[in-house]
């Protein structure tokens, strides 16, 4: 037995105005809850890209050194299109600091070769301390081993993400290792 509801055809019309409102309101609620929290998550996800970009540049330094026995610079570089293959040493200019990218150089016959080149939007890398941006060139010999330590620092409000190197050349990501 059908009930008399369900028998009248009037009856099953769908979702009112009335209805559809209160739905769209309730997610225009909870959407502006979310909204921050997603920006938030955006902006780590690109401080982890370009963390993981340094890693990547860092590794691939130390392992060209190694598998093919050459001096490998890694250095920062604004634009892969300001420096061209074959320079010379004395002619090899590094951009100032990492802010917008990191290149992979070879050394055959006192000429430098672009192995490889990132690049990540403006984004403020400092050292460990955070008082000023990091500058240094390294340089991997056929051992393996790099010229100095490093701590590449970036900040999202008071999150840090560092990539430490050692002399020895291996990376580690290091959360709030640094100051912001």
């Amino acid at each position: 037995m059908q009930s008399s509801l369900m028998a009248d055809p009037r009856n099953n019309r769908g979702v009112t105005l009335l209805e559809c409102l209160v739905t769209l309101a309730v997610l225009g609620i909870l959407m502006s809850l979310a909204a921050p929290s997603f920006h938030q998550l955006i902006m780590r996800a690109q401080q982890r890209v370009v963390v993981l970009k340094l890693e990547a540049a860092v590794r691939l330094a130390r392992h060209t050194a190694i598998r093919e026995g050459r001096k490998v610079l890694l250095c920062p570089m604004a634009s892969e299109s300001l420096f061209s293959s074959g320079a010379d040493v004395v002619d090899l200019a590094c951009a100032k600091d990492y802010r917008t990218g990191v290149g992979v150089w070879v050394e055959a016959d006192n000429q430098w070769s672009l192995l490889r080149f990132w690049h990540w939007p403006r984004t403020v890398i400092t050292n460990r301390v955070g008082d000023r941006p990091v500058t240094v060139k390294l340089q991997f010999l056929s051992n393996g081993l790099s010229n100095r330590n490093v701590t590449w620092s970036v900040c999202l409000g008071n999150q840090n993400l560092s990539l430490v190197l050692n002399r020895i050349g291996r990376p580690v990501i290091r959360k709030n290792w640094g100051a912001c």
